[in-house]
């Protein structure tokens, strides 16, 4: 299955920094990154720079014209979270607990399949 593409540049670019206020009354000061329509490219505001592993966007126009078979596609973040459970299931026969990942992970024992899934994980154990 594919995938959804990303709304983000590859490279850092017209990154700004921002205000954030907080529910009990503080301000948070974040780097913000602008997001684009996948399929033509038109600005759609900002995402705090590294909070988000991946991010995808329609504007109107393209939604209302490629939106049905952009619902056909796979969100990246949830085929990795699939592929991971998939490799676990096939070595131990189960799901691993984070502990246990983690635990495994520092020892070096994960296997080479994990051990890719986790050098292109957004979230490194």
């Amino acid at each position: 299955m594919e995938t959804l593409p990303s709304s983000t540049l590859r490279e850092a670019k017209g990154h700004v920094m921002a205000d954030w206020n907080m529910t009990d009354g503080s301000v948070v000061r974040l780097e913000l990154e602008p997001i684009y329509c996948f399929n033509c490219g038109k600005p759609n505001g900002y995402i705090p720079t590294g909070l988000m592993s991946w991010v995808s966007w329609l504007c109107q126009k393209c939604s209302q014209t490629y939106g049905a078979e952009a619902d056909k596609l796979a969100c990246p973040d949830e085929q990795f979270w699939n592929d991971v459970a998939w490799e676990m299931y096939a070595r131990w026969g189960r799901y691993l607990t984070h502990e246990e990942l983690w635990a495994l992970g520092h020892q070096g024992k994960l296997g080479q399949s994990l051990e890719l899934l986790e050098r292109e994980s957004p979230f490194r154990i």
